[in-house]
């Protein structure tokens, strides 16, 4: 059957970080490719990552068995790697083995993104006989120390059973995290830049607050 007719939509992808990947989970194109969960040959992933877009469905299933959130695998973060200071010896790979090892994006960061965190509480108070009405009549902080509590206290019961349990904020955290600009890149690993002599980080002077945002926190040598 040609592959195409099933096609719903594409999801571009880097290529060569898609292999990097695949591989750093101790997998290959050609495993996947005999894999019942997957449905498809090493040949038509073969020609997605050839065509840099794959399809939507079958990306999410590759992600799924190598344990990797799929917009990872795509290659959401690998733009990072073309930065000017990656180029400096030893920076590329730091940063791509301490910031971006596949350990970090777990399929498991998925599945949380279908959960609703608001409706989640509203049937745990349901399940204890308190409407959302009574709870949104406390004051705003006492529903945050209300919510705090129940994280704490469900992370506690959990983590006796399952030590990898995170507590509930770990989701905003997620989002928190992520390098949406350069800045955001330099900030995340500036201790190490500094360290390699790469970046100088100063105070700005008084007449300095008209600068660029980015230059005044830190300057990155060239």
């Amino acid at each position: 059957m040609d592959d195409s007719a099933n096609k719903k939509f594409s999801v571009p992808i880097d290529p060569e970080w898609f292999k990097w990947v695949i591989k750093k989970q101790g997998s290959s194109i050609r495993q996947l490719g005999k894999d019942e969960e997957i449905g498809k040959t090493d040949k038509t992933i073969g020609r997605a990552v050839k065509a840099k877009e794959i399809d939507a469905d079958l990306l999410e299933r590759i992600a799924r068995r190598i344990n990797v959130h799929p917009d990872y695998l795509a290659g959401k973060y690998s733009w990072t790697m073309a930065l000017p200071v990656m180029d400096e010896e030893g920076v590329r790979d730091y940063w791509r083995d301490t910031y971006l090892d596949p350990k970090h994006f777990p399929y498991l960061h998925r599945e949380q993104e279908g959960v609703a965190v608001r409706d989640h509480l509203k049937d745990t108070l349901l399940l204890h006989g308190i409407s959302w009405e009574e709870f949104s009549s406390k004051p705003v902080n006492v529903q945050q120390r209300i919510k705090d509590q129940l994280d704490r206290m469900t992370t506690k019961v959990l983590s006796a059973w399952f030590p990898n349990c995170t507590p509930e904020y770990f989701i905003d955290m997620q989002e928190a995290m992520e390098w949406k600009t350069e800045r955001d890149v330099y900030e995340a690993m500036l201790d190490y830049l500094v360290e390699r002599g790469l970046a100088t980080v100063y105070e700005p002077e008084e007449d300095d607050y008209d600068a660029d945002a980015f230059a005044e926190k830190y300057l990155v040598d060239d």
